[in-house]
């Protein structure tokens, strides 16, 4: 009977141990990425705590929010960020909502998009509002990556001679 009160100790302890030597990290994200609709930071917080069981949420910087989270947690959500944007990227050149648009390919680092487009459907559409979603994707995976202040390019190309009919960058 005493050794299973010292095993169980034992494990408790192995648990304990493990549960705090798990490499905490800090990402801030600016408010105006997560605070939509008039949502204020305590709304928020409670959404958070009730849908995702986090209480780790809090304001330690003037107009971010902090959210601390296990690295692992931390590098599993990046790596989900990563394969929707190249998910969604790839869905681009094939959905008819924007007929202009041949391809999208995308640097490492997620800071760089080349939009591939024909040309003359391009100058008559709305097309590059896709921008706009697809830089506050990259913008949000920048910041859980840990940079400061995210940017994000796309270079709108013809498909047919590959001149560079565009330049944006966000935030402008």
């Amino acid at each position: 009977m005493k050794r299973i009160g010292l095993f169980s100790l034992f494990m408790s302890f192995i648990v304990l141990v493990a549960a705090c030597s798990e490499e905490m990290v800090k990402v801030d994200v600016p408010e105006g990425l997560v605070l939509t609709g008039g949502m204020t930071f305590e709304e928020f917080q409670k959404q958070v705590v009730e849908e995702e069981k986090r209480d780790q949420v809090s304001q330690e910087k003037e107009g971010y929010i902090t959210y601390t989270l296990p690295k692992k947690e931390r590098d599993e959500q990046l790596a989900n960020m990563r394969h929707e944007i190249e998910e969604y990227s790839n869905a681009l050149a094939v959905d008819p909502a924007f007929p202009s648009i041949e391809r999208v390919t995308m640097n490492e680092a997620i800071d760089e998009f080349e939009v591939h487009v024909d040309r003359k459907a391009y100058e008559k559409s709305m097309d590059s509002l896709v921008t706009i979603s697809l830089s506050m994707s990259s913008m949000f995976y920048q910041t859980f990556s840990g940079i400061e202040q995210p940017e994000v390019t796309f270079i709108i190309k013809d498909e047919a001679t590959g001149e560079t009919i565009d330049t944006l960058t966000f935030p402008e």
